[in-house]
């Protein structure tokens, strides 16, 4: 369908929370979008932007813009980037129409064709234009896709990474080493297309979702904004030491490309697990995390408990602020002091933190305690932890794949299938989870 540009202002509504924006440009970026609309992913506003008005017609976006259609006639750009790009500025007060009001928009795009690599540049600089903190999150092409799409995609990569705040690349052949031998074509795309969904929503979710520690925009903005090349990685584990042993696969993770995040200068730390995950496990996760990190880097936290994640945890890792980004006026300081996750608590959810507290105490202990009734209480017990004790062992020379997740034989129900999807689990890795 055609955006109503006139209905556009009256989407926009004062819940208190930032106006978050994800635009699908060309095909595999609304491959993205149509995505996140099927697994509930909430709190986002959908757009889609195509020069195939075929295909854009089949979106499930909530706003679409056919791009270009004055030049492409609706037949697409056919891998040529400049026809892309001529598409965008075509349509530049319709796209800034579409801005308007908004505090963060992701723009998502498969690189290596016409649409996505030329078009997203284009729409990148127009949000930045409009103070839009802008994130993008983008695929390269698989090794049978060819050189010339490769060489398309670099070019687009290098013209995108000049008008974003942050960029994360996926390297699809990467995915490769996540999936099984016999995987075909179609579902190679569909991973492809489920990670680039699960690192937007793996950010969207740390505000959107209430949990034992959420984030606020400004967070978010001290660890994203002009701090260019972005990395991701997710890890899951079970039992004794679930949380330290999750964040050693999720920075080891074929995702995280072949670079380490040894340099980032900001680091973005989702987990999600029951309410018995201690702060003594949460603490060793954000504490091997930063320690792989810049030693003065900006690292957000953010915890949301869900029974569903039986004795499991999940830890997304988004880190950013490679390839020399443009620093903030205002800096971290040079001795700045590691993350404390009991800090994080102060001014949290109060019954959560209550749980998160317990998790942390023997049977007898719990007799004794006395009722919490402020959030700042549950610091005092928990500051005398000393993080120095929790040991720190280099990440292993082993990759840890989803296919080592170990076997399960109960089934599980169809409202935990639905309840995964609300979080930041790629599907070729629930999929396994779920049939264990």
């Amino acid at each position: 369908m055609a955006i109503d540009v006139n209905n556009i202002q009256s989407q926009s509504v004062n819940t208190g929370l930032p106006t978050i924006k994800v635009i699908g440009v060309g095909g595999g970026g609304g491959n993205v979008v149509n995505r996140m609309i099927e697994d509930g992913v909430q709190g986002v506003q959908y757009i889609a932007g195509n020069t195939d008005v075929m295909v854009l017609n089949s979106s499930k976006a909530d706003i679409t813009i056919p791009l270009g259609s004055k030049n492409t006639k609706g037949l697409g750009a056919g891998m040529r980037p400049d026809v892309g790009k001529m598409a965008a500025e075509e349509d530049v007060d319709t796209i800034k129409s579409v801005l308007e009001n908004t505090d963060l928009i992701f723009i998502a795009a498969g690189m290596g064709g016409g649409t996505g690599t030329g078009a997203a540049p284009v729409i990148a600089e127009i949000a930045k234009e409009m103070k839009v903190l802008t994130v993008g999150v983008v695929t390269t092409p698989f090794r049978f896709e060819g050189n010339k799409r490769a060489k398309i995609a670099d070019d687009g990569i290098e013209e995108l990474k000049k008008h974003v705040d942050t960029l994360m690349v996926i390297p699809n052949n990467k995915l490769l080493e996540i999936a099984s031998p016999k995987t075909t074509m179609n579902e190679a795309f569909s991973i492809a297309d489920d990670v680039l969904k699960q690192a937007i929503s793996g950010i969207t979710n740390l505000i959107n979702l209430e949990g034992v520690i959420n984030l606020d925009f400004a967070d978010l903005k001290t660890v994203m904004k002009n701090k260019g090349r972005a990395i991701m990685g997710t890890g899951l584990a079970k039992g004794e030491n679930r949380g330290l042993e999750a964040a050693k696969k999720a920075i080891s993770s074929p995702l995280l490309s072949d670079k380490p995040i040894s340099g980032a200068r900001g680091v973005i730390i989702n987990i999600v697990a029951d309410d018995q995950f201690s702060l003594l496990d949460a603490q060793a996760a954000a504490d091997y995390i930063q320690s792989s990190a810049d030693q003065d880097a900006d690292v957000i936290f953010g915890l949301v408990t869900d029974d569903a994640f039986e004795n499991e945890v999940v830890i997304t890792v988004i880190a950013t602020g490679f390839d020399n980004p443009i620093e903030e006026q205002e800096t971290r300081p040079q001795n700045s002091q590691p993350l404390r996750i009991v800090d994080s608590l102060k001014h949290q959810n109060p019954e959560k933190v209550k749980k998160l507290k317990a998790a942390n105490k023997s049977d007898s202990e719990e007799e004794d305690s006395e009722e919490l009734s402020d959030p700042h209480d549950a610091t005092e017990d928990i500051m005398e932890l000393d993080p120095s004790v929790i040991g720190l062992q280099p990440v292993e020379d082993e990759l840890h794949y989803p296919s080592q997740f170990d076997n399960k034989t109960e089934e599980n129900s169809d409202s935990e299938t639905m309840n995964l999807q609300n979080y930041d689990i790629p599907s070729f890795m629930r999929k396994k989870r779920l049939k264990r």
